[in-house]
């Protein structure tokens, strides 16, 4: 995780916490599900497109609202760059999270 200090600046980012968790994203329903401890639920409000940066890297970003109101963007990010990690990214005004993500497939 990390936090707004101000407002140019984030915090460093938490040490990595090793988790398994469900994340689901069905377009159909337009909401993504992160299956945690806390169930995080995130309805799609607006599909904010895909974009390649210079080293490949892609994010498809979504502009979303969560069970409580409070409106954020999830972005999942391929990173080509890093030997094709992949990254789920909950990016609210004043915080962030980051998942790494693996597929069942």
């Amino acid at each position: 995780m990390q936090t707004k200090i101000n407002e140019y600046r984030w915090s460093a980012w938490d040490a990595w916490e090793e988790t398994s968790v469900l994340i689901t994203v069905d377009i159909n329903k337009e909401r993504i599900t992160i299956y945690s401890k806390e169930i995080q639920i995130y309805d799609i409000a607006n599909y904010e497109g895909e974009t390649t940066d210079n080293d490949g890297d892609t994010t498809i970003s979504f502009y979303c609202v969560d069970k409580d109101g409070k409106t954020c963007r999830i972005r999942l990010v391929k990173l080509i760059s890093q030997d094709d990690t992949k990254q789920l990214y909950v990016d609210y005004s004043d915080a962030r999270l980051v998942y790494n993500v693996y597929s069942l497939d």
